[in-house]
């Protein structure tokens, strides 16, 4: 059995922590779809100006816990 060396609060994933850096929204849509991400900013895009915000972000981009931390948190 192999133990890998860590240190106590470590994501030794190989992943680094992203901030998306986008503002609140009314709507927010995350998916690993690239092509749901893709229909859903066309039929907002189409919308009135009075329409609720939408933000959409790839699952894909939140792989690390930190990042998914940073997004819930904003």
């Amino acid at each position: 059995m192999h133990l890998l060396a860590a240190q106590p609060g470590a994501i030794e994933d190989g992943a680094d922590a992203v901030d998306l850096g986008q503002s609140p929204g009314d709507i927010v849509l995350l998916s690993a779809a690239d092509t749901e991400l893709a229909c859903f900013a066309q039929a907002h895009a189409g919308l009135d100006d009075g329409a609720p915000t939408l933000r959409l972000a790839n699952l894909m981009q939140l792989g690390h816990n930190l990042s998914v931390d940073r997004y819930a948190d904003r």
